[in-house]
């Protein structure tokens, strides 16, 4: 099931997957979506976020921004 979303997402474009969740949201999780990410061509990002708070790591949060701003900037 998991797997037909990513390829879903592939199908309408993404090449980059964004992940805020934390790796104790839903065990395992990260690494399979970095996996089929990968598998697919898709690069992936993970930057966690506890619900209702801000990032812990403003720089990570802000080397990821700016990496995504230079991918949409350059097509």
């Amino acid at each position: 099931q998991f797997e037909s979303t990513i390829l879903n997402w592939k199908d309408e474009g993404v090449d980059v997957v964004v992940s805020m969740l934390e790796n104790s949201e839903i065990p395992n999780l990260l690494d399979a979506e970095r996996a089929l990410c990968g598998e697919f061509g898709m690069e992936f990002f993970s930057v966690p976020v506890r619900d209702k708070t801000v990032p812990d790591s403003v720089e990570l949060f802000a080397d990821v921004a700016r990496q995504l701003a230079e991918r949409i900037a350059g097509g």
